[in-house]
C-alpha cells in the first residue's frame, strides 16, 4: 500500500464513499456496517470509522490488523486524530451558535415584555386622564418606548407620540463625547471641576 501522501483522492469504484479507509477494506454484501480488511481478511463490524481504528491499531473498540505496515498505521492514526479534532471543533461551534441563539431569544422576549409593559402603562394613563384630553405623548428615545408609541398611535388615531428632544440631545452629546479629541478635553475639565470642588470649602 502507498504511504498516505500517495493515496488517490478519487472515489474507489464500488466503494460507498470517498473515505480513505476504503483503500484497505471492502464492504460485506448484504451486511450493513461490516467491512473485510484487504490486508488480514478480518471482518470488522461497526462501519468505516471502526474499520480505520482496526488499521490504525486504535484498539479500544476493535482488534488491530496484524499485517498493516507502520507507515499505513501511523497515517491512518493521524487521519483519525484530524477527524476527531474537526468533530470537536464542529460541536464547539454548534454549541456557541446555539448559546448565542438562546441569548438573542431571551433578549427578544425581554424586549417584547418591555414593549407590552410600556404600552399597558400608557394605555392606563390615557384611560385615567381620558383620551379626549390627550393630544401628544412624549417618552425617551429607547427602542421599546418607540415601539410602544407606534403601537399606541395605531390604536388611538388622534394621539401623537414623539421622542423627548432633551433625551435625543443627551444621546447626541454622549456620542460626541466619545470622540478622542472631545473626550480628552472632557477628562481635563473633569479634573479641574474635581479640584475646585475639593478645595473650595477647605
Amino acid at each position: 500500500m502507498p504511504p498516505r501522501k500517495e493515496f488517490p483522492t478519487k472515489r474507489l469504484e464500488g466503494a460507498p464513499s470517498n473515505d480513505i479507509g476504503w483503500h484497505f477494506g471492502t464492504p460485506v454484501p448484504n451486511a450493513k456496517g461490516n467491512i473485510i480488511c484487504k490486508l488480514c481478511g478480518k471482518v470488522v463490524k461497526g462501519g468505516i470509522t471502526r474499520f480505520k481504528e482496526h488499521i490504525a491499531h486504535k484498539t479500544d473498540n476493535v482488534a488491530p490488523c496484524p499485517i498493516v505496515t507502520g507507515v499505513i498505521r501511523e497515517s491512518m492514526m493521524n487521519i483519525l486524530k484530524e477527524s476527531n479534532t474537526k468533530k470537536i471543533d464542529k460541536k464547539r461551534r454548534k454549541h456557541e451558535f446555539l448559546s448565542q441563539l438562546r441569548e438573542e431569544e431571551d433578549e427578544h422576549e425581554e424586549f417584547i415584555d418591555e414593549i407590552f409593559a410600556i404600552r399597558q402603562a400608557t394605555q392606563e394613563i390615557v384611560e385615567e386622564i381620558r383620551e379626549n384630553y390627550i393630544v401628544q405623548i412624549v417618552t425617551d428615545n429607547e427602542a421599546a418606548m418607540k415601539a410602544a408609541g407606534k403601537k399606541l398611535m395605531l390604536k388611538r388615531k388622534h394621539l401623537y407620540w414623539t421622542s423627548c428632544a432633551a433625551h435625543c440631545l443627551d444621546l447626541c452629546l454622549e456620542d460626541i463625547g466619545k470622540r478622542l479629541s472631545v473626550a480628552k478635553v472632557l477628562d481635563e475639565a473633569k479634573k479641574v471641576t474635581c479640584f475646585i470642588y475639593k478645595y473650595t470649602w477647605t
